[in-house]
């Protein structure tokens, strides 16, 4: 509490962070009102990932093991530190356990290292100085703070929402202010942005305060303060969506030199959707962490909150999730959870869930009933200037091919920033504030983006989808989606786009799109194999009819021979990935089942099966 009151930019950013107390509004309408942090905030799941073979990403935590829940205010906290220090101490005192439990008691509780050293010395008397000092610093490393954490999580996660909820919380001074003097939230989308112009020559000197500054966008606070500071060691930053700048790797000397500038501080949280992260980025972080979403609990918490003032709605919902367990599924998912909770209150959408068959129920089902609440919503209100509904249908169905094609567009070019430009060119012939009123596009400073990337994945999957119907555009679309299929930023449009398939009594359509992302699965061992296996995974769980897999897919048992062929060699490496598709064919059913009744199986097998049934079980 001194150090902020000596220095005046703690106070400001205490004061900043303290401010941004309401949740942002998915949907900007003056009837939803603002959900407080403080009530609506539902603790997300975030498991520790100790196993290093699952992932390579913890140059720490090293240790095979159970993922394990971490609470946010120890995601850098050591780890199993009791443990690893009896591991070390049997080495230098076997057979003598009841020694060693005195001794990591005894050091457990001490934090001065002078008297852990003492400890040492007095219980290893057949040591040498030197041989003492490598054992206690052994022990230092292994009770020390971790400090760079990557905190994965899927597309609606809740990964921004829960930086929100950290840098809130250090502002309250409430987490972490005896470890961090600053805070800094660092949007990495705006990269994509043109922030450099207002900084000038001072990029070259420090571009990483720079960018620093560009993100807080606060008047009270000036880049020399940011430059300024010395002691690194206090600052936590905090990288947000590093999955939609990924792709500037390559050639963005800005994003190399900030990035590399970010890694020379101790405190880095960083989040991504898991299959943006390559092994090289993955790597210099000491730990991983997944951010899981909400599990039943955490359902009903949010859904009794929301519905806090119409009780019927929130019980019905309530029930309609026990006995729709798809869609249960699907709300692990925090934005999904918010979609259906606001659409519920609509009775013509609350009966076409109730009619639509649980086992087949996928996310581009929702994400088409919430668009379609949106334009009914705006109907209603632009309704008096058209003449009549035909010609305030045509209006409508134009502003949507606008917001499809600029989805696409821009997603394809910077990813979730729509640039001011590509929005403007139409505005001769579109109303702008209209397009903004119909509630899935805001402004962002100078440029738009979408109220969620979910959306305008979504959006540019219906674009792809009608491309890929029109004969003039489908072999060039194919052949798009054949090029990108195994690039990450378009995994979750293409999840979009086979549900959006699915969906459809189009059997040409069918084809054309499963041609374009197996491309003949005779010849599809290529280099590259695991995205191509992950990718189908999450395709094949959008696509099923009466509960099964889609039987209209070409090679479709060709297709699902090759999944399970590859994930049942090493099922353990593949268990991530099976409850996040949410893919279970006959086959990996039949072997998680049977490594369950098999008392000679092998141990982490066994745990892998359990983990899986667990995992899929918990959103029921």
């Amino acid at each position: 509490m001194q150090t902020s009151v000596l220095n005046p930019l703690i106070t400001r950013l205490k004061t900043l962070y303290s401010s941004h107390n309401t949740l942002p509004k998915l949907i900007e309408d003056e009837k939803i009102k603002a959900q407080s942090l403080e009530e609506y905030y539902v603790k997300l799941q975030i498991l520790l990932n100790e196993d290093d073979e699952a992932g390579k990403a913890a140059l720490r935590d090293k240790v095979a093991g159970d993922k394990k829940l971490v609470e946010p205010e120890n995601i850098f906290k050591a780890i199993d530190t009791k443990e690893k220090i009896r591991g070390l101490l049997k080495k230098e005192l076997p057979n003598k356990e009841y020694q060693i439990d005195n001794i990591v008691e005894l050091l457990n509780e001490e934090k001065n290292e002078k008297k852990k050293f003492g400890i040492l010395r007095r219980n290893l008397p057949n040591k040498s100085e030197s041989e003492i000092k490598n054992i206690a610093e052994s022990i230092s490393r292994i009770q020390a703070d971790i400090g760079k954490v990557l905190l994965l999580g899927s597309a609606g996660i809740g990964k921004t929402t829960l930086m929100h909820y950290l840098s809130y919380k250090w502002g309250k001074e409430e987490l972490w202010n005896d470890k961090i003097n600053y805070v800094f939230g660092i949007k990495l989308k705006e990269l994509l942005s043109n922030w450099t112009v207002r900084y000038g020559t001072n990029i070259d000197e420090d571009i990483l305060s720079c960018f620093i500054h560009y993100c807080l966008d606060s008047k009270d606070i000036k880049l020399e303060e940011i430059s300024n500071i010395t002691n690194k060691d206090k600052v936590l930053l905090l990288l947000d969506g590093y999955d939609e700048v990924a792709f500037l790797s390559q050639n963005d000397r800005d994003y190399r030199d900030i990035m590399d500038s970010v890694f020379q501080y101790k405190n880095v949280i960083m989040t991504s959707r898991p299959n943006a992260v390559v092994e090289e980025m993955s790597n210099r972080f000491e730990r991983k962490v997944e951010n899981t979403g909400w599990d039943s609990e955490g359902i009903e918490q949010y859904v009794n909150k929301n519905f806090e003032y119409d009780k019927e709605l929130g019980v019905q919902l309530r029930s309609f999730l026990d006995t729709h367990s798809q869609i249960k599924e699907i709300c692990e998912v925090p934005i999904n959870t918010a979609l259906i909770c606001l659409v519920w209150s609509d009775k013509d959408i609350r009966d076409k869930f109730q009619k639509n068959s649980d086992e087949d129920f996928n996310i581009s089902q929702l994400y088409h009933e919430v668009v379609s609440w949106l334009n009914n919503r705006h109907l209603e209100k632009t309704q008096n200037k058209y003449k009549n509904k035909t010609e305030a249908n045509n209006h409508l169905k134009n502003k949507m091919s606008f917001l499809e094609q600029i989805a696409y567009e821009s997603l394809v070019v910077t990813g979730k920033l729509v640039e001011r430009k590509l929005v403007e060119d139409k505005k001769d012939t579109l109303d702008i504030d209209e397009v903004i009123e119909q509630g899935l596009l805001k402004r962002e400073g100078i440029n738009y983006q979408f109220i969620h990337l979910t959306f305008q994945e979504f959006l540019a999957a219906l674009r792809l989808k009608n491309q890929l119907l029109d004969n003039h555009t489908k072999s060039k679309t194919a052949s798009f989606i054949g090029e990108h299929r195994n690039d990450p930023k378009y995994l979750m449009t293409l999840k979009f786009l086979a549900g959006i398939v699915n969906n459809e009594n189009n059997q040409e359509l069918i084809e054309i799109f499963w041609e374009a992302v197996t491309c003949n699965v005779d010849s599809i061992l290529e280099l590259g194999i695991e995205r191509k296996i992950i990718l189908l995974m999450h395709l094949l769980a959008q696509s099923k009819i009466n509960g099964k897999f889609d039987n209209r897919i070409p090679n479709l048992t060709q297709i699902q021979n090759l999944i399970d062929d590859i994930v049942l060699k090493d099922i353990p490496i593949w268990e991530q990935h099976i409850i996040d598709s949410g893919y279970l064919s006959e086959v990996i059913v039949k072997t998680v089942n049977e490594k369950l009744q098999n008392k000679e199986a092998v141990f982490q097998e066994f745990k892998t099966a359990t983990e899986i049934i667990t995992g899929l079980a918990n959103s029921k």
